[in-house]
């Protein structure tokens, strides 16, 4: 058959000049290729008797609100009782919708909201590119993607995650100078702060990988769901246990389970190297700055060799054949240069430590006179910069009549990042100090605040909603701008939704028990943990 099928295409198409190959032909149906083994019967027990606890959790602690208060603190504030009640919906959603009012959480208010906002430009970025991960109806649209200004802001991927590493690193900073403001940090601190991490981020992590590596290849069918979702199976039976210490972005990368944790892995190993700067330059306070500004030059110096060694673009073009199967990310050595390596996003970080530590020296003072002047100086490097180091370079690069060099591809990919990271932050640090106007009212969105509290659970599942839907299509995929726009609502609005139901039921409820399991510690006259 395959052979014919050739010969039908030959004669079809050679009177153009065109000679094709048939590979991979195979014959997809509604017979299951993998059937119901003893794992999955496993994880599924597990899921119902996690289900039985949560109706019976929510039963008790929700009676027990019927109590007058001292009951209830009675029936839910001690042993086995305290344990059941964190597990229960009402008291879970009261947490996730309570907004505590303090000074740091009023002004840190802008980050919660960029990180909302963030967790959108990566689904869109998702859906677009899974649009072209299998066959296209309209094969034009897909080789006139370089000819669209939207191409430039996708190809920018990498500016956008060096966002979520700057505002990490922002947060650390100004936490430990916090917490340890008159106290020596010792290595001790440093490994309770990484085990309280571990421990809220991980159980997340293991209830999406148990549905990747069981029940998901049983949910759907269609013509690439073996192809996608049968080998995100495999991938995940066989290494699953690389993602719970975090190294899935270096050990079997091209065979990774959950493709999407590799910014998760990243960013845990990021933050095991700057707990240990953090330290030291809490240690050393008056050699802060030259510390960070000698990190600074040598990472802007060592980007700059890298990718003229390499000889990287200075763009993650979206071209077909690259996204086609999933493979710009699995195996492109480009893809792993400039964002699952060390190599392309620790300058991101670096300026957040600036701007955390600034935040901590001057966050009782007045930064900024609110003024005219101020505000327009705000507005020019937050849009200015930042979308024009997207722009302009990205016009460059997509000029095929121009000539390109690694020279400048490599100075593009050296200090693209770092003027966005500091656009971003100074838009962050300005709107905690007042400046910003409309732009601070859009960071300060109060849903953003809730929103942004299902970012992580949301990113984590994001992914699952949207294969799914790719791999059960039974037709070539028409593509269009409206039709990505279409698309990308539903995939915004789903994903949220599936993030609320991860928070609700297992992020929110471990993490009430990490309390109970790290207790809270008296430092400086205020509870911390």
């Amino acid at each position: 058959m395959q052979q014919s099928i050739r010969q039908c295409y030959d004669e079809k198409y050679g009177k153009y000049g065109i000679m094709g190959e048939v590979e991979n032909l195979k014959c997809e149906n509604n017979i299951p290729k993998y059937h119901v083994d003893s794992l999955d019967v496993a994880v599924a027990m597990i899921f119902v008797c996690y289900v039985v606890l949560i109706a019976f959790a929510t039963f008790y602690e929700g009676t027990a609100r019927y109590k007058t208060e001292e009951e209830y603190k009675k029936l839910t504030c001690a042993g086995w009782r305290r344990i059941a009640s964190a597990f229960s919906i009402p008291r879970n959603w009261y947490r996730l919708i309570t907004v505590k009012s303090t000074t740091d959480i009023e002004k840190l208010r802008p980050i919660q909201g960029v990180r909302f906002y963030n967790t959108i430009l990566v689904i869109l970025s998702h859906t677009v590119m899974t649009f072209l991960i299998g066959p296209v109806a309209n094969t034009k649209y897909a080789e006139t993607l370089m000819g669209k200004v939207a191409t430039l802001f996708l190809s920018s991927g990498p500016l956008c995650v060096s966002t979520f590493f700057f505002m990490s690193s922002f947060l650390l900073i100004y936490g430990i100078f916090s917490q340890f403001e008159n106290k020596k940090v010792k290595l001790k601190d440093l490994l309770g702060i990484f085990i309280n991490r571990y421990i809220r981020l991980t159980p997340s992590v293991v209830v999406v990988i148990a549905f990747y590596a069981t029940w998901w290849r049983h949910f759907g069918s269609g013509p690439h769901w073996n192809d996608l979702i049968g080998k995100e199976f495999l991938r995940c039976r066989n290494n699953w246990w690389i993602n719970l210490f975090y190294l899935n972005n270096f050990i079997e990368r091209e065979n990774m389970c959950l493709v999407q944790t590799w910014y998760l892995a990243l960013d845990t190993q990021y933050f095991v190297f700057l707990l240990v700067l953090v330290w030291i330059l809490k240690k050393y306070e008056k050699l802060v700055w030259p510390i960070l500004c000698s990190f600074f030059t040598i990472l802007i110096a060592a980007t700059f060799l890298d990718n003229y060694n390499e000889g990287h673009e200075a763009l993650i073009l979206p071209l077909p054949e690259k996204l086609y199967g999933m493979k710009l990310v699995l195996g492109n050595t480009q893809w792993y240069d400039q964002m699952m390596s060390w190599k392309g996003n620790l300058v991101g970080c670096i300026i957040g430590l600036a701007y955390g530590y600034s935040f901590y020296k001057n966050k009782n003072k007045s930064v900024f006179e609110i003024n005219i002047a101020n505000q327009i100086i705000y507005h020019i490097i937050t849009y200015v910069l930042a979308l024009g180091v997207i722009i302009v370079p990205g016009v460059l690069i997509f000029n095929s009549e121009m000539d390109h060099s690694i020279f400048w591809a490599s100075l593009h990919v050296a200090f693209g990042r770092p003027i966005f990271s500091f656009a971003i932050g100074f838009a962050i640090y300005g709107a905690i100090f007042g400046l910003g106007w409309v732009t601070k009212s859009v960071m300060e969105w109060p849903p953003s605040y809730i929103l942004g509290r299902l970012s992580y659970s949301t990113y984590l599942v994001h992914a699952t909603i949207i294969l799914s839907r790719v791999a059960s299509s039974r037709f070539p995929t028409y593509v269009s701008d409206l039709h990505m726009v279409y698309y990308l609502f539903g995939d915004v609005a789903t994903a949220f939704a599936a993030g609320f139901i991860m928070t609700l039921l297992v992020e929110m409820p471990l993490s009430d028990l990490q309390k109970l399991m790290i207790p809270m510690k008296e430092i400086n006259g205020e509870k911390k943990k």
